[in-house]
């Protein structure tokens, strides 16, 4: 393709990606383009333009463009310790900027192009593994109910992406259900699933768990991740704890018996269980189970359970059951001291047949859910197809010449029974309901079947052949030797191809193992029948080589032709070996050649010749520094190599963008590979660069590679070269700023980036003469005396004189701080007051800050001084206060900085302390009030007395004396 139609290709290809920014096929490459990283871990992606555009990243939230476009068209991202979850990454194609020379040339082609770009988005999954797993049982935490529905809980922690999260729910090893997550965000989460559970009796012990699986697709961890911390045993019983005591003390007065029955009671989700005795209403109680004896398959038969118990308790159920199968439940209400007969019409099934039959009563008590349970019998249920007898064991496998044995028994009486057999025969006999067939020594064959195998070499998978049964119809009593063979025609990917066979007699359970032959592996050849090990020889030169060749057939001779260390040819061995002490011809072909019966054949060494030197360089074409926007040229310098046509020089570069290390690929040079020379060479590779000043410290490296497949040297990598990259003047001044207290010495050093005329220093203090033989010269101050000091440094170039001048900051810290007020003695809570801070001789006293401090408490912004002037200055500050009485007794003080960039100087003030006297006006009324209230109190009560006070007036009346029996009166 013409650069002319390249050109027009390209502008097609962006026209129409325009409208989408995506960039069109065959354009741009992420390698790779999709990504599975765990958080806090590393991750490294290459970014290559097809079309020799430049390329960049840009990433989200934390960064912007990670790379300036002036770089070529390879770009690497790489992060050490992955921290960001919504991350975004973006390889962003420039088509401006990374167009060739010649392309540029075409202006007319190009100048559209200037803002076309497009970008290809990194498909990034940052994952967690689940912290943690549990399960729980909600909202109960005590023995489960026969029927009663419950929840189980898993909860999953701190787990990311959850919508990549499934969770498995299992009872014992089977899943029973699964539940997945959508929630889109990309941070961990916290996450549950419910299982709704209807447990029964039969689950009683059974085993439930939760398993937390993170399946990332083919990128991600493989197998994917699970978690299954925790598992959870389920207990269902008839809970005894929700008994009376009334309930207890009437069962417990029941006649008893001899039998004792417990009944295992489980408290908690521990699954451990605790035996504990039933109350005696189980006692005295018998149950029986009847049933037919032997029946044939689909006749109807009645299975029943008698039932007998003294006294009342309620609700009677009866459950019967085959093996775990219930097959009928009756309910009996109401009854009292009587025998009780539960019958069920049963259908006999020829899969019940062995099967244990039972009967289950269960006692309710009215208006209770509490019950206690007691089990009948067990019977064994015999169902028979066709004749009624059952042979056991049905299928009997036997050594030759050893005894058999086996019985065939029915469950009744028949009309007789009797065994056939060419050897141990049993004649009918009458009444019998079992008869043994017993030989002692048993010669009888029957046959055997010849497997096949083939395993294949390249990914080791076994593949069955068609079994052989030939031998089958030929077998006589007494053993034989057999033989199966089994044809192949093999190609020559069936080289290395084991085969295998098995002998097995089918006879069912109990049978002899098969027998298992050893492996044989196929040799395969296509062409000459020999084989050279290695095929491809890689050696260094003057390096020692050697190699195998091998006869894969019979022959009449085998060697080697070459013209280093040649073989003549041999009979008698099977393999000879081509060597070589020490190899100086870069073009040698030794010739592995076999004589055979039907022809003379033979095959080539592949021998690769190579070197590599000790080191390579890396240089530029400037010495010192480089001015930004200029063009410059790295040249990878590589000597006594070879074959250069399988060399492979490549470019990459490392530099800091906003805090975060760059590291990319720039490009792959092939330029060299056209050279047809085989012996060594001395190779340079060259790279343009157009340095930006964020290139300022960047580091390039070029890596040389010999691709000369397995066995090849590694490869070489040159130190880095740092570049300086400046803008302006190409000089350094160091420090900058200068910081310096008035009346100290000063000095700093002014360092030329690229070979000068001359450099000097300028100053009304200090100059230095221009001088031309060396790269830096110091401007040096014994004692600083002025407050405006401007040194310049100046240097001459090729293209001219420039010079950059010195920012030099004289300072001089407050000879005194002070701080007063306006007011003298106790301040009045509520008033208003001035503190006054008074800094003398400070300067520069444009970077002066103030700051105001009421104990420890900063009281508000620091306070910068916005004047301006040169030399030390006197400076007030006032702050204005309205104390209030909980201040008596606070501290104030200021603070003065001086902010010099590099350097924070400061000082203080001497502390205030202020005094609030108490305020006695409330405390007074207060008093005087309690007095009032006091004098009333004893008023009311004066009074109150005053009112209870009467007069009293005594009458004399003459009442007669009359004498009593005893002589008083």
């Amino acid at each position: 393709m013409s650069l002319q139609h390249m050109d027009l290709w390209i502008i097609f290809l962006f026209a129409s990606a325009v409208a989408s920014d995506r960039c069109p096929p065959a354009s741009l490459q992420l390698h790779p383009s999709e990504l599975v990283v765990e958080y806090g871990g590393s991750l490294e992606v290459n970014c290559t333009s097809l079309n020799n555009s430049a390329v960049k990243w840009q990433i989200r939230p934390d960064l912007n463009d990670l790379m300036e476009p002036y770089d070529l068209w390879n770009t690497r991202w790489t992060v050490e310790n992955l921290q960001e979850w919504d991350i975004e990454a973006q390889c962003i194609l420039i088509l401006n900027n990374s167009l060739t020379d010649d392309l540029i040339m075409i202006d007319d082609l190009t100048d559209n192009l200037t803002d076309f770009q497009c970008y290809e988005n990194l498909s990034l999954t940052v994952y967690k593994a689940p912290e943690n797993v549990s399960i729980t049982l909600v909202n109960h935490t005590e023995v489960m109910g026969d029927g009663r529905q419950y929840e189980l809980q898993c909860d999953v922690l701190d787990v990311a992406p959850v919508q990549n999260l499934t969770v498995r729910w299992y009872r014992e090893n089977v899943t029973v259900n699964e539940s997945r997550f959508t929630d889109t965000e990309r941070g961990p989460r916290n996450v549950s699933a419910s299982l709704l559970i209807s447990p029964t009796r039969e689950d009683d012990g059974v085993l439930y768990r939760c398993e937390a699986e993170l399946d990332l697709g083919p990128l991600g961890p493989n197998p994917p991740l699970t978690r299954s911390f925790d598992q959870l045993h389920i207990t269902v019983k008839k809970d005894l704890s929700l008994w009376t005591d009334a309930e207890r003390t009437a069962v417990a007065t029941m006649p008893t018996s001899a039998i004792t029955t417990t009944a295992t009671v489980t408290t908690g989700t521990t699954g451990v269980p605790t035996s504990t005795p039933l109350p005696d209403i189980l006692s005295n109680i018998d149950i029986v189970a009847v049933s037919p004896g032997a029946m044939a398959v689909g006749k109807n038969y009645t299975l029943s359970c008698h039932i007998e118990i003294p006294q009342t308790v309620g609700n009677v159920t009866v459950k019967m059951y085959i093996g775990q199968v219930l097959l009928n439940t009756e309910i009996i209400e109401n009854w009292g001291d009587r025998n009780i007969t539960s019958d069920f019409l049963y259908t006999a099934l020829i899969k019940h047949n062995g099967e244990k039959y039972q009967c289950v009563v269960e006692f309710q008590q009215p208006g209770k859910e509490s019950f206690l349970e007691h089990k009948s019998n067990t019977l064994n249920i015999d169902v028979y197809s066709g004749c009624p007898v059952a042979i056991n064991p049905s299928t009997l496998v036997v050594r030759y010449g050893g005894p058999a044995s086996s019985t065939c028994r029915s469950s009744s009486p028949i009309g007789g029974m009797g065994w056939e057999s060419p050897v141990g025969a049993v004649g009918m006999e009458e009444g019998v309901t079992e008869l043994n067939w017993t030989v002692k020594e048993l010669r009888e064959w029957t046959s055997l079947t010849v497997k096949w195998f083939k395993q294949v070499p390249v990914d080791g998978s076994t593949v069955p052949l068609p079994d052989d049964e030939r031998h089958q119809s030929s077998i006589s009593i007494g053993p034989q030797n057999l033989t199966s063979d089994y044809m192949i025609t093999p190609h020559i990917s069936d080289n290395g191809t084991q085969y295998w066979c098995e002998a097995e007699l089918d006879l069912g359970p109990g049978g002899p193992p098969k027998l298992t032959s050893a492996p044989l592996t196929i040799i395969v050849y296509s062409g000459c029948p020999i084989d050279i090990s290695p095929s491809t020889l890689v050696v260094r030169y003057g390096d020692s080589a050697s190699a195998d060749c091998r006869a894969l057939i019979p022959h009449n001779g085998i060697g080697w032709n070459s013209t280093l260390g040649p073989v003549s040819k041999v009979r008698d061995i099977q393999h000879v070996t081509w060597n070589v002490e020490s190899l100086t011809e870069w073009s040698v072909k030794p010739k592995c050649v076999i004589d055979t019966d039907d022809e003379q054949c033979g095959q080539d060494l592949n021998v690769s010749v190579y070197s590599i030197p000790d080191v390579i360089t890396l240089t530029a074409n400037i010495a010192g520094a480089m001015a930004e926007g200029k063009t410059y040229s790295l040249f990878c310098h590589i000597e006594n190599i070879a074959p250069v046509q399988n060399l492979t020089v490549k470019w990459f570069k490392r530099h800091t963008v906003y805090g975060s290390t760059v590291e990319r690929m720039l490009m792959d040079d092939p330029k060299h590979q056209s050279i047809s020379s085989i012996s060594s060479q001395n190779i340079t590779s060259d790279l343009l660069i157009a340095p930006h000043i964020s290139d300022n410290g960047a580091q390039y490296w070029c890596e040389a590679e010999l691709d000369l497949g397995p066995g090849g040297p590694p490869k070489l990598t040159s130190a880095p070269l740092t570049i300086i990259v400046y803008s302006g003047c190409p000089i350094d001044i160091s420090p900058s700023p200068l910081v310096v207290r008035y009346g100290d010495s000063a000095s700093a050093d002014c360092r030329a980036l690229i070979p000068h005329n001359g450099i000097g220093w300028n100053s009304t203090l200090g100059p230095v003469s221009k001088v031309r033989d060396i790269q830096h010269v110091t401007w040096n101050v014994e004692s600083l005396t002025e407050w405006s000091v401007k040194p310049k440094c100046v240097i001459d170039t090729d293209d001219g004189q420039c010079s950059k001048l010195l920012n030099v900051i004289v300072y001089q810290m407050p000879s005194s701080i002070t701080l007063t007020t306006n007011h003298t003695g106790k301040m009045t809570a509520g008033k208003d007051y001035i503190f006054t801070c008074h800094i003398q001789n400070v300067a520069p006293a444009q970077n002066l800050i103030v700051m105001w401090f009421k104990g420890q408490t900063l009281l508000n912004e620091p306070h910068k001084y916005q004047g301006t002037g040169e030399g030390p200055q006197n400076l007030t500050f006032d702050l204005r206060i309205q104390p209030t009485a909980s201040d008596d007794g606070a501290q104030y003080r200021c603070k003065a900085q001086l902010d010099l960039g590099p350097a924070l100087l400061e000082v203080e003030s001497n502390h205030r302390v202020i005094n609030i006297p108490a305020d006695w006006t409330t405390t007074i009324i207060i008093i005087f009030l309690i007095f009032v209230l006091i004098i009333l109190v004893l008023i009311l009560a004066f009074r109150y007395l005053k009112s209870k006070q009467g007069n009293y007036s005594v009458v004399q009346t003459h009442i007669p004396l009359t004498e009593t029996p005893n002589g008083n009166a």
